[in-house]
């Protein structure tokens, strides 16, 4: 892990607000039409949630989010009991992909940036997700 990499300059100013995330991509790939937002629709003053995706699904291992009333609504609706009740199989990331997919003001605030970037694995598929040294934070999945 890379503990000297200033996470507010490095991922929250304005301009690494403007240049990281991905835009214009498919939210759950390979290809649906849930996609990340254009910078001209959504101004890095609204993001509101950071994370990555890789292998088909968003990784709620590692995530950056503002506090106010956007997190509050957040973290409420992934923790409703109604939505916890459902029983999705791959437990917490997909009840969020439900909630980005039927709840357009989480799309809304929502950055996903490049792999690697907030999160990588210890033991991955590919290199592409594979800790390297100097990364940010690894995640031990499991």
């Amino acid at each position: 892990m890379n503990p000297s990499i200033p996470v507010h300059t490095h991922y929250l100013s304005q301009a690494s607000l403007l240049a990281l995330p991905l835009r214009e991509i498919p939210v759950f790939p390979p290809e649906t039409t849930i996609r990340t937002l254009s910078l001209r629709a959504q101004p890095a003053s609204q993001i509101n949630l950071i994370l990555t995706h890789g292998g088909g699904l968003l990784h709620t291992g590692s995530i950056l989010i503002r506090r106010g009333d956007y997190a509050n609504f957040l973290l409420d609706s992934w923790n409703e009991p109604l939505v916890r009740s459902y029983g999705f199989p791959g437990e917490d990331h997909q009840a969020f992909e439900h909630l980005i997919q039927w709840h357009p003001t989480i799309l809304e605030g929502l950055a996903v940036m490049p792999k690697r970037s907030i999160l990588s694995f210890a033991v991955a598929a590919g290199d592409d997700e594979q800790y390297h040294e100097g990364d940010f934070v690894v995640h031990f999945d499991g």
